[in-house]
């Protein structure tokens, strides 16, 4: 997790770049690289809320070939506030060979924090998953709190936005399995 150093206040707040830089390691930065103490987690994205907390979207590795997405929302002090179970985009509850990432996070107005990313398991769908702040999954949300949608075979979610109404909005890419073409993707969800 990310810390400020004593005295830092709300200005670090406005020096945030909208869009991280990835370091040559593939983490967004050093400071990820350096937390990243047991192999097994890899955070991907994090959204910071106006009381000081923030939520980060980490892939987990939970068994052999199996990788799942866990939600944990840290509050301002640092310290861990609630952590999701790790969890499939496809509802799956028992180990599985598939690869789920998270690309993105957004907190909803109501504090629920929606993650998304990719649903691997031969080919790749949307994945997305909505989490409550108590660390469980919204059963009102997809089936059990997750969804996925496919367009052309191969798809990821790399960002995601939350309009005044409450509509999820996911962009990201989506490849033609038959034609190597990739596309910009774009998918609108109710609250």
């Amino acid at each position: 997790m990310w810390r400020l150093a004593p005295g830092d206040g709300p200005a670090w707040r406005s020096t945030l770049p909208s869009v991280a830089a990835r370091h040559r390691s593939g983490c967004r930065n050093r400071a990820e690289r350096r937390h990243r103490t047991d192999g097994l987690a890899a955070p991907r994205d994090a959204a910071f809320l106006a009381d000081g907390q923030s939520v980060v979207a980490s892939s987990v590795g939970v068994a052999k070939h199996d990788v799942d997405v866990q939600v944990q929302r840290f509050n301002s002090d640092g310290s861990l506030a609630s952590t999701s179970a790790a969890f499939d985009y496809s509802g799956a509850t028992a180990i599985d060979p598939a690869r789920d990432s998270a690309g993105a996070v957004a907190v909803q107005a109501n504090g629920q924090a929606v993650v998304g990313g990719s649903h691997f398991l031969s080919t790749s769908v949307f994945g997305l998953g909505r989490v409550n702040q108590d660390g469980t999954l919204d059963s009102a949300f997809g089936t059990g709190g997750t969804l996925t949608t496919s367009f052309n075979g191969d798809e990821g979610v790399g960002a995601l936005a939350i309009q005044p109404d409450g509509k999820i909005i996911a962009v990201g890419f989506s490849e033609n399995n038959a034609t190597g073409q990739v596309f910009i993707a774009l998918a609108r969800y109710n609250p």
